[in-house]
């Protein structure tokens, strides 16, 4: 018991120092830069600053205007990163050895998959000066402490309908080493209709209930898709042409791997919004919210749970039981979205 107490306290020193160690490089990295810089030195050729942009979405306002929103994040890369990632790959395969049950360890089969963690050893760079380029439009933005930044800008509808192409509209994110980086934005009109979708266990299998399960599929496995779910969406994209919009409570260092998961198994483009809530609660609040606005709710279950559960009947309470639904297997999700999908009664 002390060998593995001691094993367990030195792999999370490990990952603590290599983390530590990282941040304060780049912060003497940015100390020298800063002062090159103020000797008239260009360092930008120096900098490894790179950029993700996440896909998301313009919505049509009340006076007929859009409101486009943008989301980044800003981060810097180096060769010791390379290191850091093989060095936490081994000492995070270890922890999880020592911390699983025998009957869990058959889900460690495997060795993490060093790319997946990787992202999770890159230098935030905060308070960086953006430029977000809309059609012939300029505008400002700075990154917060975790070199993210998050903003929208009001557009007439006129410009909007001359910038857009298969409802989608094109933009350009400049870094302060004149870096650009491509984004979309998905418009979505007052009238429509869109499709907010649960990743986990709903459309990938992440068994999310089981912690270990969850970090072995996360960092370990190869993605698996839930049977028939990407045909299901894409039947209801060419029936409705409705707009599809991803959430999970993925941090946003896996948006990458996600989305070339959900490209190879040809689900429908759409927006990602990573950390969000994915309750039947939370479903069960917006549909009370947005009684008009809410056409049907699918709850995926996975441990079993019947349509008549009482959990469920609890959190949609006052939502009409032909609103929502629960199923196991995508075959018994309709294909046309156009009628309610439960059974005909009462507000629960």
């Amino acid at each position: 018991m002390l060998s593995i107490k001691i094993s367990y306290y030195f792999i999370l020193i490990l990952i603590y120092l290599s983390l530590t160690s990282t941040q304060l490089i780049h912060k003497l990295q940015d100390k020298l830069k800063k002062v090159a810089s103020s000797h008239g030195i260009d360092t930008t050729r120096y900098d490894y600053e790179e950029m993700m942009l996440f896909p998301n979405v313009g919505f049509e306002t009340k006076d007929g205007g859009w409101r486009l929103n943008v989301h980044g994040w800003r981060f810097q890369t180096s060769i010791r990163n390379k290191f850091l990632g093989k060095s936490s790959s081994a000492a995070a395969q270890r922890l999880a050895r020592v911390v699983a049950s025998d009957e869990q360890l058959v889900y460690f089969n495997d060795t993490f998959q060093r790319e997946r963690l990787k992202p999770f050893m890159l230098q935030d760079e905060s308070n960086e000066r953006i430029t977000i380029e809309i059609g012939n439009q300029n505008f400002s933005t700075k990154t917060d402490k975790d070199g993210q930044f998050r903003t929208s800008y009001m557009f007439k509808n006129a410009d909007v309908q001359k910038l857009k192409k298969n409802q989608q509209i094109a933009y350009k994110a400049i870094g302060d080493n004149d870096d650009s980086w491509k984004g979309t934005i998905y418009l979505v009109e007052r009238k429509g209709l869109a499709v907010i979708s649960d990743i986990d266990d709903t459309v990938k299998i992440s068994e999310v209930i089981d912690k270990i399960r969850l970090v072995a599929n996360t960092f370990i496995h190869k993605f698996r898709v839930v049977p028939g779910m990407p045909e299901t969406y894409r039947t209801w994209k060419a029936k409705h042409n409705c707009t599809f919009h991803y959430i999970s409570a993925m941090p946003d260092q896996l948006y990458t791997f996600t989305k070339e998961f959900f490209d190879e198994e040809r689900f429908p483009e759409g927006t990602y919004h990573m950390s969000g809530e994915r309750d039947p609660e939370i479903y069960g609040s917006i549909a009370r919210m947005y009684p008009k606005r809410v056409r049907s709710i699918f709850i995926r279950a996975v441990k079993g749970e019947k349509g008549d559960d009482e959990r469920f009947f609890t959190a949609f309470k006052g939502v009409p039981r032909e609103k929502w639904m629960i199923f196991t297997d995508s075959r018994e999700l309709p294909k046309d979205l156009s009628n309610p999908p439960g059974p005909k009664g009462k507000k629960t």
